[in-house]
């Protein structure tokens, strides 16, 4: 077949224009970078009200220079997102303020106020969040139901300084956030019943520690279709919590042990991974303290790519090899927080490099804290 020359070059033109659009796409992607989603913000402290301000600060940012260029978003839209900045935050991240250069950085009211700033918080946002804000403001389709997932009723009771309640209501609500986070993330649907002053003629502390089926059974009662989960916690030693599980399924099931942990987080970790139906997996996040409220000193070790309770079981394992102190601090995304009792954040890297099963990722001198990457076996 004949195909003339200049038929020929219309054909190369049309390959090459092609191929340029391809590249304009592309180049429009790369420049969509990680860095677009990292916002720093001055802050007076490190307290959660500061935090909370950044996050509403940095959010605002990304979502009117990388959002809002790509998705229409309407007033009434945007409202509603900027009412939780925080479900849309990736990971946050102290470090030291540098006079000079980071004066020109976004600051919370507190530091526009007059309040010197103490540190500057760094807020990582996903880099698919247009994507995620423009799956959200799809109109809802009705679908079939999906299977309910029956309730899980909590009666957790502690013993502290000698005094025993159960946790519900005004009472542990700390506790009762990441336990609920936590069972979400394993797709179990946790209430911790408020125990009204009527209601301690039914139940009471000593029943869920004495095991006392009777008067728990009467009391569950009132949950139809509820499956049963109690829990009994106190200190074996000032450094030790011992917890003794129960859990009873809609089949009537009873499923019972007993934990040894260092801290309530630990106990919470390996109970609601252990009940969960798919397995287990860690919580998506919740807030950086600890749930009874110590504050810890030592090393910090962010420990990211733990994805199951196997891994978690053998990076706490390996840590402890080093030092017999660590503790299980808060979770954060797929990354966990522990606490070294070593001062040195340099020395516990050292070690930490030396056993083979960490990738280094950042020293924080300022923070005192150490990231790294958990390299599964």
């Amino acid at each position: 077949m004949y195909v003339s020359a200049m038929t020929r070059n219309r054909n190369i033109v049309g390959s090459v224009f092609a191929l340029m659009l391809c590249f304009g796409l592309f180049a429009e992607l790369q420049a969509q970078s990680a860095a677009d989603f990292n916002i720093e913000v001055q802050v007076a402290n490190q307290s959660s009200q500061e935090r909370e301000s950044a996050y509403f600060l940095a959010f605002d940012r990304v979502l009117r220079r990388q959002v809002e260029t790509r998705v229409r978003v309407e007033p009434t839209q945007r409202d509603q997102l900027m009412r939780d900045p925080s479900l849309y935050v990736q990971s946050f991240r102290y470090r030291r303020f540098i006079p000079g250069s980071d004066n020109s950085r976004l600051a919370t009211p507190s530091v526009r106020g007059g309040s010197n700033p103490a540190a500057v918080i760094s807020v990582t946002f996903p880099t698919d969040l247009a994507a995620i804000i423009q799956q959200q403001l799809i109109p809802v389709v009705e679908e079939p139901e999906a299977p309910v997932i029956a309730p899980v009723i909590a009666l957790v009771a502690v013993e502290q300084q000698g005094t025993q309640y159960i946790i519900g209501g005004d009472r542990g609500r700390k506790f009762q956030q990441r336990a609920t986070q936590l069972a979400a993330a394993n797709n179990l649907q946790l209430q911790f019943p408020e125990i009204a002053s009527e209601d301690l003629e039914l139940i009471n502390a000593a029943d869920i520690f004495n095991r006392d089926t009777d008067r728990i059974n009467r009391f569950v009662t009132r949950f139809e279709g509820a499956e049963l989960l109690t829990g009994a916690m106190y200190r074996l030693s000032p450094t030790t919590w011992q917890s003794d599980w129960s859990f009873t399924g809609q089949n009537q099931q009873v499923q019972t042990f007993s934990l040894t942990t260092a801290t309530l987080d630990e106990a919470l970790v390996a109970a609601m991974t252990q009940l969960s139906p798919d397995g287990g997996y860690l919580a998506p996040t919740y807030d950086n303290t600890s749930v009874d409220g110590v504050e810890r000193s030592g090393v910090a070790i962010r420990v990211e790519n733990v994805t199951s309770l196997a891994d978690y079981d053998n990076v706490l394992a390996t840590l402890r090899q080093l030092d017999a102190g660590v503790l299980t601090e808060s979770l954060e995304f797929s990354a966990m927080v522990f606490r070294a009792t070593e001062q040195r954040a340099e020395s516990v890297r050292n070690s930490l490099m030396a056993s083979n099963s960490f990738e280094p990722i950042s020293v924080d001198q300022f923070g005192g804290e150490i990231s790294f990457r958990y390299l599964a076996r």
